[in-house]
């Protein structure tokens, strides 16, 4: 069976989707090379505008979903629930995030100086409260919406698709590394 070739709509959408999770990831991961990046006027402008460019895009992928899954539905299944609920804290991060782009200027910048060492403390399990108390209220929210959303994750349709991946993943990784250890084992035996 030939699969459909996606939309110009889908393409753009899946390539701001793209866009925001590696900005976000080079924001957390990344910070001295955001800074460094940032240095220049230019580049800075562009790093800006790319995040809100897809913001933008993201959200108006987000509010057409929202409004598909809530209108448009046939039938109700049993994950109905947390697909709205997830649909909603997406909607309500990716639209903060738009807001935070436009009220606060040069994001990228400030939120490696604030909100990467609050994410590193939350990894350390001793939260920097203070980091993030010392933000606007959109920024607050903004990142609160992380939060459930990672603990709803595996309750939604793209949960178990990613955990089906993760899965599938980690079975051949697994599978390697077994016939790597076979292979060990019987050299050892060998010699």
């Amino acid at each position: 069976m030939i699969g459909r070739r996606p939309t110009i709509r889908e393409g753009a959408v899946a390539a701001a989707v793209f866009a925001l999770a590696t900005l976000h990831l080079l924001l957390l991961f990344a910070p001295d090379a955001v800074l460094r990046w940032n240095r220049h006027a230019s580049r800075l402008l562009l790093l800006e505008a790319t995040g809100f460019a897809a913001g933008v895009i993201c959200s108006m992928a987000v509010i057409s979903k929202m409004r598909r899954h809530l209108f448009d539905r046939a039938g109700d299944d049993d994950r109905a629930l947390t697909d709205t609920v997830s649909l909603t804290l997406v909607l309500i991060a990716v639209v903060s995030g738009v807001a935070l782009a436009s009220s606060y200027r040069w994001a990228s910048s400030w939120s490696v100086v604030t909100l990467t060492p609050y994410a590193v403390s939350l990894a350390r399990l001793a939260p920097r409260v203070e980091l993030i108390a010392a933000t606007p209220f959109v920024v607050r929210l903004h990142v609160f919406c992380s939060f459930p959303l990672v603990a709803l994750l595996v309750f939604t349709r793209l949960g178990s698709a990613a955990h089906a991946a993760l899965d599938r993943i980690f079975d051949r990784v697994g599978a390697a590394l077994g016939r790597l250890r076979a292979e060990e084992i019987w050299r050892e035996e060998e010699n």
